[in-house]
């Protein structure tokens, strides 16, 4: 039986080398979701890719002027016909203690439906929004299935926190949101940045499925 050879470039993380099995490659990128690290069918593209920067063989292109710049912006699926929830989805929910646009005391958790456990719960906020807490809690979610490799289905119940993640922006109209807070919107906008691409996000049909398990159910 033949076997084809692959070979997985990591550029950043604990130990920057060539690694010739997932195995090995895995245990250098592992709970650090800005690893750069690559996938090459032979040694010699690895080693070429090794000896240049991450950026080149990631998101970004040059133009012709030098200029690098975005390839293009996140795939957002909406779906409006599912006929049925995937049950081993992650789900989440964020909560404000004003709707809408006012400010007030937020917060957001996260369950993986493989396992109902909550694998994410956040601190209270302070003069923070609706949008913003689900915007971090999509990105929160993001963030948990690629540290554990999975290929599970996000599931969001805003449009907006679903557009932001698309545009890899928040574009909150709030004003005088924490240095905390500010800071963590900051570092979601740059973990965004620079992930490859991002899949399997779709809208929950809050009108078709009732509220998604993660709901904190305050109304």
């Amino acid at each position: 039986m033949s076997t084809i050879n692959k070979y997985y470039v990591v550029w950043i993380w604990h130990i920057p080398w060539i690694y010739t099995t997932w195995k090995e490659c895995r245990a250098n990128i592992l709970k650090f979701p800005k690893a750069r690290y690559k996938k090459f069918s032979t040694y010699e593209k690895a080693k070429v890719a090794y000896s240049e920067s991450h950026e080149k063989h990631w998101w970004v292109k040059k133009q012709s002027d030098g200029t690098i710049i975005r390839s293009c912006k996140h795939k957002i699926w909406f779906v409006k016909n599912l006929d049925k929830i995937i049950a081993s989805s992650i789900v989440s929910d964020g909560a404000c203690s004003y709707a809408w646009s006012n400010s007030g005391k937020i917060e957001w958790q996260v369950i993986d439906m493989k396992t109902w456990e909550y694998v994410v719960k956040s601190k209270v906020f302070e003069n923070g929004t609706n949008n913003i807490a689900e915007f971090l809690w999509l990105c929160d979610a993001i963030e948990y299935r690629n540290i554990i490799q999975s290929s599970q289905t996000i599931f969001c119940d805003s449009k907006i926190a679903l557009w932001w993640v698309r545009d890899m922006e928040c574009r909150t109209n709030a004003e005088e949101i924490p240095i905390e807070l500010k800071l963590l919107i900051e570092e979601s906008i740059e973990y965004l940045q620079w992930l490859w691409h991002i899949e399997k996000l779709y809208l929950w049909e809050t009108k078709k499925w009732w509220e998604n398990p993660a709901d904190y159910w305050r109304k």
